[in-house]
């Protein structure tokens, strides 16, 4: 059985800054963390626990159970589940995340308690610039997967958070406890929100002096900000949404891509342009992400097609014939199916890296991984000063255009207000975001439920029988149980202090 989230699972202490070096030996919890260097090293990982949570299935999950996607008739019931909104207590995705997350927790929780005490004194000034990065990789880490976390298992915020369910809160290192009693249980959502906010306050402390840069492979004070913004986003907090997003975008440093050739090269050879953050990846230390692509594309080696998932009519028609991100779509793909060969337009947003791959003739579809881009910002400020609506959609509007001008030649400027501006830069967020794993949360996070209305491009490429067929036309209320993912069984089962706070309808 798995173990409480309280355990970190393995202790790993690297022998270089290299973010994939393996360890030739796990060290205890006395000698981890003995100098400076220890704890430069130690902490380089939780760099990876960052790329990991922000890529594979805990993305491509928030496409696939929406609207955007449709199985094609070879797909194998890969992702089904999902698709079908069949999720349940053993999901193995909510058993990833829970289990990464408090991993990670407990990793930067450790670093810090044994960083602090260490001796400073002989540090060089080098050494304590390293320290105080890391220990602002810490408390972010702690954020990010706290933050993580609260979207994927708890309700979102609201002025009744006191009265909701939130996450356990860890505040120090406590492997292997042999006292059940002494397992958190869940702590309200106003306090997870606002122990969220504290690590991320914290971290922004100590990275003060680590200013951002475009495609940054490493956390920077405009990181901390990004996620400060989309953090404010969800919360209702419109004022400081906005002020952290238009704090980024309007200093110029990082600048909107505005040409099809400029967009090719942040999505094919990462570019790293537009990008706040993009994080490390290199094939040669064997330090791959997982892939965000669950079979969208799937060019086999034989010159075929056989994608598990091809985009809902319309979807790709949203676009204008003047959007540069128009290269997202491959229009006209003859698909093989047996001895059906029909045509239809796929997503490949995620063509793959030609150096993160060891074969060229199939695509392994790996990108680094990018959890923060510049483009996200502009829609956080638009969509920010537009729900405060009043003289506040002036500011609305500037960002909208702005966004809009680089993505659309010939742009002219919009002029909107009420549910009308709204709805267009929730549009917006649809058409930019597709792929990078958005989608659920903000139709969750705006009340709107879903509704499969897209019809299919061609209805025998598609899995129209049974179960999947009735999904392809399914609605899913707002109130639905499963918006939340269920707290995994196995800490159900090993935690009596939450063995009674699973969320409804498991």
């Amino acid at each position: 059985m798995k173990k409480i989230f309280i355990i970190i699972l393995t202790i790993l202490v690297v022998a270089s800054c290299s973010l994939d070096q393996k360890p030739k030996n796990a060290l205890d919890r006395d000698n981890a963390i003995e100098s400076a260097e220890d704890a430069h090293a130690f902490a380089a990982r939780m760099h990876l626990g960052i790329r990991s949570i922000s890529a594979g299935s805990s993305v491509y999950f928030q496409e696939i159970a929406t609207e955007l996607f449709q199985p094609s008739n070879t797909y194998g019931n890969r992702n089904g589940g999902t698709f079908r909104w069949q999720w349940q207590a053993d999901f193995s995705l909510a058993e990833s995340i829970w289990s990464n997350a408090y991993h990670y927790i407990n990793h930067a929780l450790f670093f810090i308690e044994k960083t602090q005490a260490l001796d400073f004194a002989n540090f060089t000034e080098q050494e304590k610039k390293d320290i105080n990065y890391d220990m602002g990789l810490a408390y972010f880490t702690q954020a990010y997967m706290g933050y993580k976390l609260l979207k994927y298992f708890c309700n979102d915020y609201s002025p009744n958070a006191a009265n909701v369910a939130g996450i356990p809160l860890v505040y120090e290192f406590n492997p292997l406890p042999a006292d059940q009693t002494t397992y958190p249980g869940r702590d309200n959502l106003q306090n997870s929100y606002d122990w969220v906010l504290e690590n991320l306050d914290r971290s922004r402390g100590y990275l003060a002096n680590f200013a951002g840069k475009e495609g940054s492979s490493f956390l920077t004070v405009d990181v901390v900000d990004a996620l400060w913004a989309r953090i404010a986003l969800d919360m209702g907090d419109y004022a400081t949404a906005a002020n952290k997003a238009t704090s980024l975008i309007d200093g110029g440093k990082y600048p909107l891509l505005t040409t099809t050739a400029a967009m090719k090269e942040l999505w094919t050879n990462d570019s790293g342009k537009e990008c706040i953050m993009q994080m490390y990846a290199d094939l040669a230390a064997q330090s791959i992400p997982n892939s965000n692509d669950p079979g969208y594309h799937s060019k086999q080696s034989n010159g075929e097609y056989q994608p598990d998932w091809i985009l809902a009519a319309g979807v790709a028609d949203l676009y204008s014939s003047s959007d540069i991100r128009t290269i997202w779509f491959d229009k006209n793909i003859e698909i093989t199916q047996g001895d059906y060969k029909g045509k239809a337009t796929l997503f490949n947003k995620f063509p793959g890296n030609l150096t993160l791959q060891s074969s060229k003739e199939q695509s392994n579809h790996l990108q680094k991984v990018k959890p923060f881009r510049i483009a996200e910002q502009y829609l956080i400020a638009a969509e920010a000063y537009a729900m405060q609506g009043g003289s506040f959609e002036t500011e609305a509007n500037k960002y909208y255009n702005l966004l809009m001008k680089s993505r659309v030649s010939n742009w002219q400027d919009a002029s909107l207000s009420g549910n009308e501006l709204i709805k267009a830069i929730r549009d917006e967020r649809l058409k930019e975001l597709i792929g990078e794993g958005f989608r659920f949360f903000d139709l969750r996070r705006w009340g709107e439920g879903m509704k499969r209305t897209y019809q299919m491009q061609d209805p025998k490429l598609i899995a129209t029988g049974g179960a999947d067929g009735t999904a392809l036309t399914l609605t899913i209320d707002a109130n639905n149980y499963r918006w939340l993912l269920p707290i995994p069984r196995y800490e159900i089962d090993a935690n009596p202090q939450i063995r009674e706070q699973q969320n409804p309808g498991y």
